[in-house]
């Protein structure tokens, strides 16, 4: 694992970020964090500065005297990623990292996700959040009482195969330019000023409505969300 024969030289460069994180809450977040800082082999100086950047990283650098106590549920989680954050691990496993949090730590939790992401770090996440995957991920694994039974980039499994949508000028209502041009066989789909038709049939349906003069506000491969592929799947 990361280019060690021994697994155990690689655990430095490994974060996890459990499900249920457990801290003592009588600790202050800055005594906790050093305390596991001396715990992954950091001390005096070179601790205290590892503790101090991890807590710039998760914003809680004003809160970190404070007692854990007093925390919001939150707070906790991203002291929890803090925590994982410690040993500068180049990979990172989160499990459910946004799991029963308000909206708004939800975002913080991404944002610091984002983050990581840019420093180049890889990062492993397990979610039941699929449109927080579809935002956060560049390619996932769908798995099916343990076995994987889809993989792949996100923006190809969005994508449908062999479908475009054609959205009209607002001017017009697909169904209408449908019956008027007779071009119902090669439309899967048609609601208000848009239609779906397939890849294959593409040129035909431009050529007719260009000929109509009916004007085009955008030609767009069709997708859908990471949720749609899955409740395909299952």
């Amino acid at each position: 694992m990361l280019g060690e024969t021994e697994v155990r030289r690689a655990h430095s460069r490994i974060g996890y970020l459990h499900e249920r994180p457990y801290v003592e809450l009588r600790f202050t977040a800055r005594s906790y964090l050093t305390y596991m800082a001396q715990l992954s082999g950091y001390w005096n100086v070179k601790g205290h500065q590892r503790v101090q950047s991890v807590l710039d990283q998760v914003d809680l650098s004003a809160a970190s005297d404070e007692r854990l106590g007093s925390y919001s549920k939150g707070m906790l989680q991203r002291l929890s990623i803090a925590q994982t954050l410690l040993t500068d691990p180049q990979f990172l496993i989160l499990d459910e990292p946004t799991n029963g949090l308000d909206p708004y730590s939800q975002w913080q939790v991404r944002q610091i996700i984002a983050a990581l992401r840019k420093q180049g770090k890889t990062i492993l996440i397990c979610s039941h959040y699929l449109a927080e995957v579809e935002m956060l991920c560049d390619t996932v694994g769908i798995l099916q009482h343990g076995k994987l039974v889809q993989s792949g980039a996100v923006s190809d499994l969005v994508h449908i195969q062999n479908a475009v949508e054609i959205v009209l000028t607002q001017d017009y209502l697909a169904s209408d330019i449908i019956t008027q041009l007779g071009i119902q066989e090669h439309v899967i789909d048609a609601q208000n000023n848009f239609l779906r038709i397939s890849i294959e049939s593409q040129n035909r349906v431009l050529v007719a409505l260009v000929a109509a003069n009916v004007q085009i506000h955008s030609l767009n491969p069709v997708s859908q969300t990471l949720e749609d592929v899955y409740i395909h799947i299952f």
